[in-house]
């Protein structure tokens, strides 16, 4: 019986299938790591007696997220392994966070920057029509008034929208009846 090859020897997708093994060694690797990473942080929360409600509470996340990462899925941000030091009075961990932190606290906090650009957008007209989806993109889970900047940052979208369409009406005279 003749063997049946589906994909050419020199092409592309050989070259793929012969490379699996190596993406999967690295995959594995990564998935290795995060998993012995959330592992680290689910024993330093046990030994401190602390559930992930109040872990989530602490550092502005959900429960979900520090699931997240004490599953291997996903790594805490820079911010969030700052407090996860200072939580866990990890004197190493917080060592190795240091630059990072250093950096975050020069810079004001980027969740009241953000709320002051929301304010602005919702004023300016034309500046809500672009600030405020760039603001909703920026805005992430660990900034202090996370939720405050998306209901100004939508507000803001929506009122400017409001403001061009009556804009836009009043140059072509829509809506208005004149009687001569």
């Amino acid at each position: 019986m003749a063997e049946f090859n589906i994909v050419p020897e020199n092409s592309v997708l050989s070259a793929m299938f012969t490379n699996r093994s190596t993406m999967d060694k690295i995959f594995f690797k990564k998935r290795e790591y995060l998993m012995a990473k959330g592992q680290e942080l689910k024993a330093q929360r046990q030994k401190n007696g602390l559930s992930q409600t109040q872990v989530a509470r602490h550092l502005n996340v959900t429960r979900q997220t520090i699931s997240s990462w004490e599953r291997g899925r996903t790594l805490p941000d820079s911010n969030s392994l700052q407090k996860l030091s200072e939580l866990y009075h990890e004197e190493g961990t917080t060592e190795a966070v240091a630059p990072v932190a250093r950096i975050d606290n020069r810079q004001t906090d980027e969740g009241l920057l953000l709320l002051m650009c929301a304010l602005v957008s919702l004023i300016i007209m034309p500046l809500g029509l672009i600030a405020a989806p760039i603001l909703i993109k920026r805005n992430k889970a660990s900034n202090r008034y996370y939720r405050l900047i998306y209901l100004i940052s939508i507000v803001s979208l929506l009122t400017n929208l409001l403001i061009l369409a009556a804009i836009i009406a009043d140059r072509f005279n829509w809506g208005i009846t004149s009687y001569h």
